[in-house]
């Protein structure tokens, strides 16, 4: 027995976004600030990881510079790995500012509406 594509694409859907993301799974609607508390938690770990990355190159932009900063040859080389560690580290200081916004945000949520 072969089963149609239209009933697999939605289970393929629901499995691969997760229960948690359908409002039904919870038995009843949500308030809208919780809803808008969860949003703000997905937006602060995306960014998050989104930080790590950037982190993780600007380690690799210095130990790169670190390493080839004694060959005469490799020097403007070095000088330029040092250059992206900087802007990554740029890009990683701004993105902590929006997830700091983001949490002001969600504090005042919080504040406004309770604990629950």
């Amino acid at each position: 027995m072969r089963l149609s594509s239209t009933f697999l694409i939605p289970i393929f859907l629901i499995f691969s976004i997760g229960f948690k993301g359908i409002p039904f799974a919870y038995g009843s609607t949500m308030p809208k600030w919780k809803q808008e508390i969860m949003a703000i938690e997905q937006q602060i770990e995306e960014l998050e990881e989104l930080k790590r990355g950037y982190e993780a190159r600007v380690l690799r932009h210095e130990s790169q510079g670190q390493r080839l900063q004694f060959r005469s040859s490799e020097y403007l080389t070095a000088k330029r790995h040092w250059e992206l560690a900087d802007e990554n580290r740029a890009i990683a200081n701004r993105i902590q500012g929006d997830i700091d916004a983001l949490q002001k945000r969600k504090q005042k949520i919080i504040r406004r509406y309770g604990k629950g």
